[in-house]
């Protein structure tokens, strides 16, 4: 009997009497460029590992879509499976010199190609199957413009001719589709679009100047692309309302709504409710905004409301004529707002919507500090700064572990383990020099960071193993450096 239970034993490979595989700890790698390539180290349980190359030569980094790392050189790209280093990587080729902006949907990938001698341009599209890149081939040849990817079924081409006007325009990923327009403007100057909401089904906004009798004033224009007949819906003003005090859009998680802000001639706005129904653009509602009933745009801007992640809080910043920012928090619908400190600004929700960040305080002695959100109620400030001056920067792990943020100087970067109460705060040795930056990963446990070296415009970067305190430099010429979850 022994020796057939030993026997099983190693044929399960030694994994207990209930046949379950061993946890392995987590793996955090870390991507940057290197003067060997496209470089990797995995930090596993505290330990930094050796430098690995993923893609050798002379590349720099697009974003990320998915698992897909691309290297570009200009007229070439390479595209790598960056969680799995041992697979193939794939070279395309654009078909001059110059440089091409890479997108895809599904299997099927495009990418716009600039002449930058005759001014046109041309969106090209390939196919990367297991046999590796089709040949790319034009689908659409235009003139002066932009193209954008990720939208679903569809991309996205703006094009203008010389006198400024043009076109915002749809193409699907079915064979020898037609651009299909869906706005016109006069101006390209004074024409934007972006995503917002729900990655998977986003919706659209583009924003701009047009000129009324009272001069030039921000509009904002909701558009599904993806829709049948996608057709741009003008959000609605209050009355008094001339345009849109910031083009940032705040969309309620469950998509039944959208919070912006509105302004008068005066420079004085307000926070407003446009409710939908699917893409369907309602009447606005005006939100109470506090005892100043008034949002007055700072030097370069306002900052805009924020949701929390499950859309039961909204998060914004008044700034009363004259006075200083006031940072409010409400029960998102129904809720009163509540100030949370004097001078406060920079908000921003942990992860779960248990708690709200903000900095407080004048410059010189910032503070971060942060309320708890429990059942519709507001706690009270708790400073979490309180043996230093904090900058203006912080930053949380996506699993709500850990904090970062720099120092009043930007000359160094402390961390807070939320875990603990009260949270314990320690310097993350390592992370030190001018205009320190950084980056955690998902789980808080590998801190990147960079800061300018003594006497250059160069950047040098460290990777930092919270856990152990191990650093390692890393030759991240270019300034990319990714940590996966």
């Amino acid at each position: 009997m022994g020796s057939d239970t030993n026997s099983e034993s190693s044929e399960s490979g030694g994994t207990g009497e209930t046949g379950e595989e061993p946890e392995l700890p987590p793996v955090v790698r870390a991507v940057y460029e290197s003067p060997q390539g496209i470089e990797f180290r995995d930090v596993v349980a505290g330990v930094i590992g050796e430098p690995q190359v993923l893609i050798p030569g002379d590349w720099g980094m697009e974003p990320i879509t998915g698992d897909e790392l691309v290297g570009n050189r200009g007229s070439d790209f390479v595209i790598s499976n960056w969680r799995e280093p041992d697979t193939e990587s794939w070279t395309v080729q654009c078909p001059t010199k110059n440089t091409c902006n890479l997108s895809k949907a599904e299997d099927t990938w495009r990418f716009k190609e600039s002449d930058h001698a005759s001014g046109t341009h041309a969106l090209y599209e390939f196919q990367l199957g297991s046999d590796g890149p089709t040949p790319p081939t034009v689908i659409y040849p235009f003139g002066q413009g932009e193209t954008w990817g990720g939208f679903g079924p569809y991309s996205v081409v703006k094009e203008f001719d010389e006198t400024g006007a043009g076109r915002f325009a749809r193409l699907s990923y079915e064979p020898d589709a037609e651009p299909e327009t869906f706005f016109l403007f006069e101006d390209e100057a004074s024409i934007g679009f972006r995503s917002i909401g729900d990655r998977d089904a986003p919706l659209h906004v583009v924003y701009g100047t047009e000129t009324t009798p009272g001069g030039w004033n921000p509009q904002m224009w909701l558009v599904d692309v993806a829709s049948e007949r996608p057709s741009p819906q003008r959000l609605p003003l209050l009355p008094g309302a001339v345009g849109h005090a910031s083009s940032i859009v705040a969309v309620h998680p469950g998509g039944d709504g959208l919070v912006v802000t509105q302004g008068n001639d005066e420079g004085e706005g307000d926070l407003v409710w446009i409710p939908l129904e699917g893409s369907k653009v309602g009447a606005p509602v005006r939100i109470s905004t506090g005892p100043s009933q008034g949002l007055v745009r700072p030097p370069g801007g306002g900052e805009f409301p924020v949701f929390d992640a499950e859309g039961r809080w909204l998060a914004y910043v008044v700034w009363p004529d004259g006075g200083l920012p006031q940072g409010f928090v409400v029960s998102w619908p129904d809720g009163e707002p509540v100030a949370v400190s004097e001078e406060s600004r920079g908000m921003f929700f942990a992860p779960d919507g248990s708690h709200v960040y903000f900095h407080s305080g004048p410059a010189g002695d910032r503070q971060l500090s942060r309320v708890a959100l429990t059942d519709g109620v507001v706690g009270v400030e708790q400073t979490l700064s309180d043996s230093f001056a904090s900058g203006p920067t912080a930053k949380i792990s996506s699993d709500g572990s850990t904090l970062g943020m720099d120092s009043e100087y930007g000359d160094r970067v402390w961390l807070l383990d939320l875990t603990t109460t009260p949270p314990v705060a320690r310097r993350a040795d390592g992370c030190e020099g001018w205009e320190v930056s950084f980056g955690l990963s998902a789980d808080g446990s590998v801190l990147v960071c960079s800061s300018e070296a003594e006497y250059s415009t160069d950047r040098e970067y460290v990777l930092l193993a919270v856990e152990s305190g191990q650093t390692v430099p890393i030759d991240a010429r270019y300034g990319a450096a990714l940590l996966s979850p």
